[in-house]
């Protein structure tokens, strides 16, 4: 969820990561890219009544946790998966279950200047790059370098392996997430839908 193309009119930019950011709830729900995403889910069907669960890698993260602060009232946001995303200070409600994918190196998910709330509901899963043979290795699990050569741990490979090896590890407590993730979107595959939005402009005294 939720992509940059570096286009003056994205609705996913630095300006918007403030906002989400944001100590206000106000301001977070009014940014550009949360609108966006709450108005594809009103345009795609979602009722109040449907369970939810967001998955957004980097802003998209902050994206997720954004609505499932401030948009509690209007979905029933049931899981929030975030990988390398600053949300700790986002006021998300207990009825949402938070998975966080961190690397220890990784300055984006640290962006927050917190570490993350502690609980039944949110587990943060922190993956950890050894030194070893030129691809790398991510807690256990090797990096998948076939499109090219990983550098950099923001990369969505190297969380993607976090996940993995905790999986592999039997941690209860990510079990419990994995289970209850794919709890709230059992149910029949209908389809794929991609949205995309721009940010228009008015300049005053157009009609």
């Amino acid at each position: 969820m939720a992509r940059d193309d570096g286009q003056k009119d994205s609705p996913f930019g630095w300006i918007q990561n403030a906002e989400l950011m944001s100590a206000s709830a106000a301001q977070r729900r009014n940014a550009d890219s949360a609108r966006l995403v709450a108005q594809a889910m009103h345009q795609a069907g979602v009722q109040p009544e449907d369970s939810v669960a967001l998955i957004g890698h980097s802003q998209g993260g902050i994206v997720a946790a954004a609505l499932a602060s401030d948009y509690a009232d209007t979905y029933r946001i049931e899981h929030v998966v975030t990988a390398g995303s600053p949300i700790a200070n986002h006021p998300i409600s207990s009825n949402t279950w938070v998975t966080s994918v961190e690397m220890d190196d990784e300055l984006v998910a640290a962006l927050d200047g917190t570490s993350n709330p502690a609980n039944d509901h949110w587990v943060t899963i922190r993956g950890t790059v050894t030194d070893g043979d030129s691809d790398g290795l991510c807690t256990g699990r090797a990096i998948d370098d076939s499109d090219g050569p990983y550098r950099l741990t923001h990369d969505l490979k190297y969380h993607e392996a976090a996940l993995g090896h905790a999986l592999d590890l039997g941690s209860p407590a990510v079990q419990q997430h994995n289970d209850h993730f794919r709890g709230t979107i059992a149910g029949d595959y209908v389809g794929t839908t991609y949205w995309q939005g721009r940010v228009a402009h008015h300049t005053p005294g157009e009609d």
